[in-house]
């Protein structure tokens, strides 16, 4: 399987270490598929946290979401009642919705939504991506200023597979696991990728194109998108999901993968309130 290439000779500055470790990550991702950190240990990889895994006793898991495209069959309890509620069951999970039954685009794009932003929220892709190993999600929302948020949501990747290829890898127990989450007890190898996505400022780094046995890797534009009453600039994964959505016409699986920023590199280690005084407050 053919590995993406570097552009330019690689230094020790942090810039130049940052591009280094991401071509790593990417290089591991296309040709080992999406590994939990438990397997990346024993692969040899020195392991990187990604986005949905939700703590220490969860390492030989894969998280990740499932978004559902605007055919999916949806059903209704309490018919006619003003409590009247509409659910998408999928994975051996379920959605509940508040908006009619019959609008399958505005489904489709607030599962999506939901699944990216989710208010901020620690079960959805973008806010996990932007939290580190030494911050808890409020602490990262609270106290990160707007601009290393940003930072850290450009420098991501998400891995997109058709949710029937994962059958004999779901695995629905998982006490935490919330509405519209996956965890995949197991290793997902490459060739059941649909594509991989990255921000354009990511994705400018790279080699464009089809890499490892024809799997998509596409850089995408940013959108502004608000996350508790705040507005971002985030990398624009949500309009090519839903064209995916549209064109293959049936559920889907994303995985978030964090990305080093040039501050990740700086200080790797820094301890989480040295980390939040220097930054100062978020608002």
């Amino acid at each position: 399987m053919a590995a993406i290439e570097r552009r330019e000779d690689l230094s020790s500055d942090p810039n130049s270490l940052r591009k280094q470790e991401s071509i790593r990550i990417v290089n591991s991702i296309l040709t080992k598929g999406l590994l939990s950190t438990e397997a990346q240990k024993s692969s040899g990889d020195s392991p990187f946290r990604s986005a949905l895994n939700l703590d220490s006793s969860d390492l030989g898991w894969v998280f990740g979401c499932w978004v559902m495209p605007p055919s999916q069959e949806v059903r209704e309890e309490g018919r006619g009642t003003t409590n009247a509620t509409y659910y998408a069951e999928v994975a051996g999970t379920s959605r509940r919705f508040n908006v009619q039954i019959g609008d399958g685009e505005k489904l489709a794009r607030g599962v999506v939504e939901d699944a990216l932003y989710g208010d901020f929220s620690k079960y959805s892709v973008l806010p996990v991506i932007a939290e580190r190993a030494f911050e808890h999600i409020e602490e990262t929302r609270r106290f990160i200023p707007k601009e290393e948020l940003e930072n850290r949501f450009a420098h991501s990747l998400l891995v997109v597979i058709p949710l029937s290829d994962l059958e004999d890898e779901i695995d629905v127990s998982h006490d935490e696991l919330k509405f519209g989450q996956v965890g995949l007890k197991s290793s997902v190898l490459p060739s059941k990728f649909s594509a991989i996505l990255m921000g354009e400022q990511v994705g400018a780094e790279f080699a464009q194109g089809s890499h490892a046995a024809g799997i998509p890797v596409k850089a995408v534009g940013s959108v502004s998108r608000e996350m508790r009453e705040r507005q971002f600039m985030v990398p624009d994964y949500e309009s090519e999901i839903m064209k995916m959505l549209k064109e293959m016409d049936a559920p889907l699986f994303i995985h978030g993968v964090r990305l080093p920023t040039r501050q990740d590199m700086e200080t790797p280690k820094k301890e989480p309130m040295r980390f939040i005084q220097d930054y100062g407050d978020g608002y």
